[in-house]
């Protein structure tokens, strides 16, 4: 048998076994239904940018500038100025009625300059800077997210972590778990 057939086979043999509906775990139908309220937003279309809700408000941290909106139809622009992160690569994370920039970036894929400036927007109006140099790692493409009153962010398979735990004071650490 050649590799690529065992390699189609052993994909073809996972791909059943992920998806195949049993007994346990029965379809449902949603209990929401998604309806459209305008045909496009008062910005451009684009992609990689972060929408947050935030004291009722939701904010579009947009490319081309910051957005808010209290029903999701109408939008306004705010003079909340960029961060320095770029969210194709890094990310913003939602924290106690704040925005957290998780490091900055300049540069592109061939030549990237990472820092790990931690700031945070609590009146998205001004962007505070809490640490022009960190414990997060330099890294890209990590996830960040906000459970419980706590904060985190995973930065790759070897568990590499950025633990947020009490809005300003961030603790990382790197190993395998």
């Amino acid at each position: 048998m050649t590799t690529r057939r065992v390699a189609a086979t052993a994909i073809a043999a996972i791909g059943l076994w992920s998806f195949a509906p049993t007994a346990a775990s029965p379809v449902r139908e949603a209990e929401y239904r998604w309806s459209r309220e305008i045909d496009s937003a008062a910005f451009e279309g684009s992609y990689n940018f972060p929408v947050f809700v935030v004291r009722g408000e939701m904010w579009a941290f947009h490319p081309q500038g910051k957005w808010r909106s209290r029903d999701g139809r109408s939008w306004t622009r705010t003079g909340l100025p960029s961060s320095g992160l770029n969210t194709g690569y890094q990310r913003y994370v939602n924290f106690n009625d704040a925005v957290y920039a998780l490091g900055t970036m300049r540069g592109n894929y061939l030549d990237l300059h990472l820092t790990s400036r931690i700031a945070r927007t609590r009146d998205f109006e001004h962007w505070e800077t809490l640490a022009t140099e960190s414990n997060l790692p330099a890294r890209v493409f990590y996830g960040a997210v906000a459970h419980q009153g706590k904060s985190g962010s995973s930065a790759d398979s070897t568990a590499a972590r950025t633990t947020m735990t009490c809005g300003a004071r961030l603790t990382a650490y790197s190993g395998r778990e």
